[in-house]
């Protein structure tokens, strides 16, 4: 035993093998345990006249040594089960904010691309009717064209701003600032800026603004993208010729705008 580093309580007999009976045993009380223990051998296996006597080891304490020994072995791999488990679930929240943060680029370079696309068009628009020929002469058109290409302008130079301030994404804050805003003068100016595509297309645009400059707070960038975009879609996407209206009026101390 101390050959194989067992330190461990033990009890041993000489037991009879043909009458099965002990000649010997150093604790009395453990006689009949001791006859049911699997660690027997023969006592004295090179002797060839007598060999009917095995010596017989019991172990009293022999689950709790199992289970000091196991108990090594499960700590150790609870620790491991633990660790590879708050890894996973660490991996999987990684790939899960990865994934949305994807999402949130792609559709931040989608708006942004759209966000470019309009004001583009309506000043590559305004300087074709700059050029043409029939407007030569037509100062309160040229006025209204060159109006209308720097306030494009300003939205594109607005438009880069909000790129600049793209590790807002990563921080899942958007940088808003509250402004008083007219409604009636944004949708005026709005409606000024997509007027030459509606004209365009032989469509009109009619206004029905009822607000009668009341304010509210709220990002001015924001606001004029959100009517911008509803009115360049409603010319980009209709089949036929553009007929828009818009209006605004105050129910119950609340803006209405519809189109």
């Amino acid at each position: 035993l101390k050959e194989k580093n067992i330190d461990l309580y033990y009890i041993y007999a000489i037991i009879e093998k043909e009458k099965d009976s002990i000649i010997y045993i150093n604790r009395e009380h453990f006689r009949e345990k001791i006859k049911l223990t699997d660690f027997q051998s023969l006592l004295f296996p090179n002797d060839i006249f007598s060999n009917n006597c095995n010596l017989a080891l019991y172990f009293p304490e022999i689950r709790t040594y199992y289970w000091k020994k196991a108990g090594i072995l499960i700590t150790i791999f609870t620790i491991f089960l633990t660790i590879l488990i708050f890894s996973f679930f660490f991996i999987i929240r990684l790939i899960i904010k990865q994934q949305r943060n994807s999402v949130a680029l792609t559709d931040f370079v989608n708006n942004m691309a759209h966000e470019f696309k309009t004001p583009v068009a309506a000043i590559q628009l305004a300087g074709e009717s700059i050029s043409n020929p029939k407007n030569k002469n037509n100062k309160e058109k040229i006025l209204n064209y060159t109006t209308i290409i720097q306030h494009e302008t300003s939205r594109i130079r607005k438009q880069v701003e909000r790129i600049l301030q793209m590790s807002a994404l990563d921080s899942r804050e958007l940088e808003l600032h509250f402004t008083k805003i007219q409604i009636d003068s944004l949708i005026e100016k709005a409606v000024a800026s997509i007027s030459m595509k509606v004209e365009n297309r032989g469509g009109s645009i009619e206004t029905d603004l009822k607000t009668n400059g009341i304010s509210i707070m709220a990002d001015l960038d924001h606001m004029n993208n959100v009517i911008y975009n509803i009115l360049d879609n409603a010319v980009k996407y209709t089949k036929h010729t553009p007929m828009i209206k818009i209006s605004s009026s105050v129910i119950d101390n609340t803006i209405k705008i519809a189109f």
